[in-house]
């Protein structure tokens, strides 16, 4: 951070008879180095572009003052020549910067930013340009031009050593011989001056400046320096190191002035005036170290003067407008004996008078020069004076302990001393009656024209009067410290306490430091800690409270004193600074007063009747003209922008808007004030907002720039402004665009435009041809609505029929059957008899496919699938229908192969479409009827050929429409017409089965009819669905609108085989195998409830089979039957070891064995229901160690995850480790339920525990289990218990 070496003192000070200006103007200086952003503390050259800006050369690259530091702009450092050593600065009329190095030459356009090297290789030095534009340097000791055409020119006449250009353009030099010499355009060379030669003793000029158009300023090698006027070639010396600077080498030389020149030494600095000599000027770089090794001089637009030191970084020298009146010796005027300054007063002849802690009056005179008296003088040693006022010509002090002294500036002595109370005075006031108010530590005194002595002010009371002033009416308001604020009438002395109270603290309690009436009747009052009070007085005499603290810009809330000058400003010291307050309470840091270096004092403010303020401080007093301070205030400016991307910084245009890429859209801002003396460290404020209001981003910092990254497309403001100054010219606004990237670009929206117009058209004319086609699919739909209602109410009839007309078949087919197992019945009647049970059997058949039909219609058919051998079931099919062929005189042929081809399909849902279609051919065809099978990879065709009238084009589709009967067809069969079922529920069956039923039609010899089939189906997809906690939703295979339960028939005989379907299928649905083997693929395939099995059996005997169902977790629930021939009770135990749950020897009764199996089923039954029944039982069907523990498992699984609302059957399967097809068969067969009515009741049950234990309340345990509403789990505990839950306390399981 930046140091500021202020040394407010009187550097270059103006002897007597000087320039007046010189008497309240005097040298402030600030230093800088490396710190600050310097390259390097080596300063080898200072110059000033046309935009006002410092430019620094060092002897480690280039850099630019800001206002407030140094900075290496972008376009700098990233140029390797620019950052060499560099031995000349130089800015054309066209704000072009030319460096020259030790290795090249090159330029700088500081409009645009682009450089160039225009030669290598060459040290390039001093540089000038003509009017014509022409660039003069000196390359390797040789005068060089480099015309605008980009030619060059050698003058190798002599060696170069300096040059310069006058302001018309004339072309000086010096060589290194010392000669001085001009460019003469007419000879296009270079001549030596002949009138003006060095002295006898002098050996030839060294360095070159050009003043005016016939003044050069000229140093020589012996180190003196002349002013030469090239008109008349009469030289004058103005400075001799050897006489005026004890032999110091002379460096660099400027004009200050007119008649006042600085000149820079390595034994520091010095100054001529009117052709007088200083001594030699000191001042300190950051550290308090003094300098003396200089290097150059530079005096730039604002008169500030550069000092570049050879070690000790740069350092700048201006004109304050705040003139100091310190203890310095080193200056001739503004010295004081004191250095304390309590207290001012302003004498009828404009002289300030000063009181000092030191116990020395300061009189400051007009011209500003200083007297002071001392004790020399009669005021007593070590005396501490706080406060002072005049009266005519008679100045009265107050000191704190010894009273008041009256001094006469005329005879320069005391005339009188008083003591007042107790002798600690505070602050004293003249009245122009001359009535003096003293305030002190135990009240307020006065001492009225023709009074011998002074005395207290009785109304007042005893507080310590700390700020005293008149106001315009006369009144005295009179300030306490922690005593608040009072106004006196000195005419009765009528007191008027002044009572407020502010945000924080009451007016009463506050410690006033000091007070003015402002022009406009206001009463300013500051304090210690509250910042600034402003009192207004209505009409009524009431009065208005204003504060104004830090937080509303104040430096600190410690307020020192206050003071108004001529133009209705306000002017107020804090421990914090300066600032000026307007008339619209707009609060502005004044940068010209420095932060730190002094406190101000309390009360210690006086403005002159020339308009001058003087403030006190602990370090003496300064004034200004506050004039002159506010036009030293110059605008805030953007010093450079730049714009970041991955190739490096890239400066931009900040005179205007600022206008950056998508791809960009980056960017830093750095500030200046480059015009002003920025002497303590300002707060920043930035914001951007963007003018749709998508940003507003605001950062208050110390920094004087701030980046910007990746700003979305829009136009933004970018306002900067310094925190607590509300002036306008300390504010700065700069438009930003960001330019939207090509797909949201004025082109990229108009194609946008035309594409969502032409998709607008297309819309359109999308729906109206979607209107179109819905309101012709509405009349299709409404057309198909009638035929679906009449299929219906046809399907309907005959449903209801085939119902009504099974019963009378029952009654018909048993006594058939019975009579005809019995053979009770004529002999000659066997045919007749056999012909009714035929005809009943098609009866029922046909009433059996009405059904069927119905069932497919509502989705609830379920077919069983197993391995059936097509063949074989192709040879009884056709043995069957050949005899009926033979009755009706149709030959039937059918060409099967020998070896069996074996089909995973559904074998009587497979014996139901060939039944259909060897009907429809015999009854259809003319004489012949084939049947042939034939085999592919992967599929299965029966081809069911007939002859006879070929089916028509219009009803090839038809035939398979429910209900469709043929009208050009007759039946070979009977008289009457089928149903027009047949050919619909085949193709239906079929394609449940994975196959089809079509009509060929590429044969035209006959009607060929034929079924496909997969030799293996396709599984069912299982649809996911969440575990629903509410009812009716299920997973698949909990359908309970399944056929008959299931039982699987395994048995080697295939007699005993055909025998036991035969009889369990009239109340079980029934399948078979004839090995073991075979048995576990149908069990694999197929939904299996129970087994009955023989135990010895080829490839896997019974055993064999029970142990595999009983240690499969997948069918460990099925209960198992085995039967066998073999005797012996070792048969026995090992049958039932296996697991079997009931062993039957042969041979059995049959009804035993039904009983057998009802029993099992009953009792699994009955133990189900007790399980979702009991809210105490637990026990389940399950039988055998497998099932045992997988419910244990699962038990235990459902109770850890209750009250998870998201736990589904998913997770419930996945930590069960099986499918949720099993999981559903397992806990189906085990209790009874599907998955989530055995969820819930486990919730039941768990509540019914939790209730026993009277623990906590019914709506806990419903949460607890998992229940939404604790009413919605009353009503389930009650349907499903038959109690409520507030009884379960009493209820006891059985």
């Amino acid at each position: 951070m930046k140091r500021l070496g202020l040394i407010l003192a009187a550097l270059l000070c103006i002897l007597q008879g000087g320039r007046a200006a010189g008497a309240y103007q005097m040298r402030s200086f600030i230093g800088y180095d490396t710190s600050d952003g310097l390259p390097n503390n080596w300063i080898k050259k200072v110059i000033q572009d046309k935009a006002g800006y410092i430019w620094v050369a060092t002897n480690e690259g280039l850099c630019r003052f800001d206002g407030n530091g140094f900075h290496v702009p972008s376009f700098i450092s990233s140029s390797k020549d620019i950052n060499r050593d560099i031995n000349d600065l130089y800015v054309d009329d066209d704000n072009i910067l030319w460096i020259s190095t030790d290795e090249a030459l090159l330029y700088v356009n500081l409009e645009t930013y682009e450089s160039s090297t225009i030669r290598t290789g060459v040290r390039a030095a001093s540089m000038a340009k003509d009017k014509h534009g022409n660039l003069w340097c000196i390359l390797d000791n040789v005068v060089v031009r480099y015309s605008a055409d980009h030619t060059w020119k050698e003058y190798p006449d002599f060696k170069g050593r300096m040059l310069c250009a006058t302001p018309s353009g004339q072309i000086w030099a010096t060589s290194r011989e010392g000669a001085l010499l001009y460019y003469e355009p007419s000879d296009d060379l270079f001549r030596q001056t002949p009138i003006c030669q060095p002295p006898a003793d002098e050996s030839g000029f060294s360095t070159l400046s050009c003043l005016d158009e016939r003044t050069l300023l000229l140093t020589t090698r012996n180190n003196h320096v002349f002013v030469l006027d090239t008109a008349t070639g009469r030289g004058e010396e103005i400075f001799d190191s050897r006489r005026d600077a004890d032999g110091a080498l002379i460096l660099s030389v400027t004009r200050f002035s007119a008649d006042e020149y600085l000149i820079a030494t390595d034994n520091g600095l010095y100054s001529v005036a009117d052709g007088k000599k200083s001594d030699r000027l000191s001042f300190e770089v950051p550290g308090g170290r003094p300098v003396y090794n200089l290097r150059c001089l530079f005096k730039d637009n604002e008169d500030r003067v550069w000092i570049g030191t050879f070690f000790d970084g740069l350092c700048c020298s201006y004109l304050s407008s705040v003139v100091p009146f310190t203890r310095n010796p080193s200056c001739f005027r503004g010295t004081l004996a004191g250095e304390v300054v309590r207290s001012m007063c302003e004498d009828k002849l404009g002289n300030v008078w000063a009181a000092t802690e030191n116990g020395t009056v300061e009189k400051i005179c007009p011209d500003g020069s200083v007297v002071s008296y001392t004790s020399s003088d009669g005021f007593p040693v070590n005396a501490n004076f706080q406060a002072i006022c005049t009266h005519e010509s008679l100045i009265y002090i107050g000191s704190y302990g010894m009273g008041v002294y009256v001094f006469d500036p005329d005879k320069e002595k005391i005339l009188k001393h008083y003591d007042v109370g107790g002798n600690r005075c505070a602050k004293m006031l003249c009245g122009k009656d001359g009535t003096v108010f003293v305030g002190t530590s135990d009240g307020l005194y006065r001492k009225r024209p023709g009074m011998e002595d002074f005395e207290k002010v009785e109304s007042v009371g005893a507080g310590f009067v700390h700020a005293l002033c008149f106001d315009a009416r006369g009144n005295v308001w009179v300030g306490f410290y922690r005593g608040g604020l009072m106004r006196l009438r000195p005419l009765n002395d009528e007191v008027l306490a002044v009572s407020a109270h502010t945000m924080e603290n009451p007016l009463g309690s506050l410690k006033i430091t000091d007070i003015m009436e402002s022009a406009d009747g206001k009463i300013w009052a500051t304090t210690e800690g509250d910042g600034l009070f402003i009192l207004s007085e209505d009409a009524k005499g009431d009065f208005e409270f204003t504060s104004l603290k830090k937080e509303d810009g104040l430096p600190s809330d410690i307020a020192c004193s206050v003071a108004e000058d001529s133009y209705g400003n306000i002017w107020l010291t804090t421990i914090g600074g300066v600032v000026m307050i307007k008339d619209d309470l707009n609060i502005i840091r004044m940068p010209e007063f420095r932060k730190g270096l002094s406190q101000f004092r309390y009360g210690a403010a006086l403005k002159t009747r020339s308009g001058k303020v003087f403030f006190g401080t602990t370090h003496g007093a300064f004034c200004f003209d506050p004039e002159s301070v506010r036009r030293a205030c110059h605008r805030l400016e953007i010093a450079d922008a730049y714009r970041a991307n991955r190739d490096g910084d890239y400066p931009l245009n900040v005179e205007g808007p600022i206008t950056l890429s998508y791809a960009d859209a980056s960017l830093t801002i750095r500030l200046t004030n480059h015009k002003s003396n920025l002497g303590e460290i300002c707060q920043f404020e930035y914001s951007l907002s963007s003018k749709n209001n998508r940003r507003n981003a605001s950062l208050v910092t110390k920094d004087n720039s701030i980046t910007y990254a990746n700003l979305e497309a829009g136009t933004y403001v970018f306002t900067a402004k310094v925190i607590g100054d509300a002036d306008p010219a300390q504010c700065v606004t700069r438009l930003i665009t960001v330019k939207p990237p090509f797909y949201a670009s004025a082109g990229a929206k108009a194609i946008y435009g035309f594409f969502a117009a032409a998709i607008m058209v297309l819309l359109i004319m999308y729906f109206h041809h979607k209107y179109k086609m819905r309101t012709a699919r509405e009349a299709e739909i409404l057309e198909m609505e009638k035929q679906r209602e009449v299929y219906e109410s046809k399907l309907s009839f005959f449903t209801n029929i085939s119902h009504e007309i099974r019963t009378p078949l029952t009654l018909i087919k048993i006594p058939v059957e019975k009579m005809m197992a019995n053979h009770s019945f004529p002999t000659e009647s066997e045919e007749d008899m056999m012909i009714v049970k035929t005809n009943t059997d098609r009866l029922l058949s046909m009433v059996n496919q009405f059904l069927d039909l119905r069932k497919y219609e509502g989705w609830s058919r379920d077919l069983h699938f197993s391995e059936v051998d097509f063949v074989e079931l192709l040879k009884e099919t056709c043995k069957e229908f050949s005899c009926i062929a033979d009755g009706v005189g149709v030959v039937f042929s059918y060409s099967l192969p020998d070896q069996p081809v074996l089909a995973n399909c559904s074998r009587s849902s497979a014996g139901k479409i060939l039944g259909n279609l060897f009907m429809n051919a015999v009854k259809y065809c003319s004489k012949n009827v084939n049947v042939s099978l034939t085999v592919e990879k992967d599929t299965l065709s029966v081809v069911v050929d007939s002859d006879g009238a070929l089916i028509p084009a219009f009803e090839r589709e038809k035939i398979f429409e429910p209900f469709y009967q043929s009208m050009t067809r007759t039946s070979n069969v009977s008289s009457t017409k089928g149903s027009g079922i047949g050919l619909a529920l085949s193709k239906s069956l079929a394609a449940m089965q994975g196959g089809d039923v079509v009509l060929d039609i590429s044969r035209t010899d006959c009607n060929s009819f034929v079924f496909t089939l997969p030799f293996e189906r396709k599984e069912d997809k299982e649809q996911p669905e969440e575990l629903s906690h509410a009812a009716g939703h299920t997973i698949d295979g909990e359908d309970d609108s399944s056929d008959r339960f299931s039982v699987l028939v395994v048995e080697d005989d295939r007699e005993l085989n055909k025998l036991l379907v035969k009889e369990l299928s009239t109340e079980y649905h029934v399948l078979h195998s004839y090995n073991g083997r075979e048995a576990v693929k149908i069990l694999q395939s197929a939904t299996i409830g129970l087994v009955v099995s023989d135990v010895i059996m080829p490839e896997m005997d019974g055993c064999a089979l029970c142990d595999f169902i009983k240690n499969n977790v997948e069918f460990s629930h099925i209960p198992v039957v085995l039967i066998t021939a073999a005797t012996g009770s070792d048969i026995q135990l090992s049958s039932l070891q296996s697991g079997a749950d009931y062993y039957l020897p042969k041979p059995f009764s049959m009804d035993v064995l039904k009983a057998s199996i009802f029993n099992i089923l009953k009792n699994r039954e009955i133990i189900n229901r007790r399980f979702a029944s009991k809210p105490f039982n637990m026990e389940t069907a399950a039988s055998g160690t497998r099932d045992e523990e997988f419910m244990t498992k699962l038990n235990s699984i459902v109770m850890d995850n209750l009250s998870d609302p998201q736990f589904s059957v998913f997770d419930l399967a996945d930590q069960m480790s099986v499918s949720r097809s099993t999981l559903f068969r397992k806990i189906k067969a085990n209790t009874g339920q599907n998955v989530n009515e055995y969820i819930k009741i486990c919730r039941l049950k768990k509540a019914t525990e939790l209730l026993a234990s009277n623990r906590y309340m019914i709506k806990e345990i419903s949460y607890m289990v998992g229940f939404s509403s604790s009413s919605y789990f009353a009503k389930e505990f009650k349907n499903q218990f038959g109690i409520s839950p507030s009884s379960i306390t009493s209820v006891t399981d059985n």
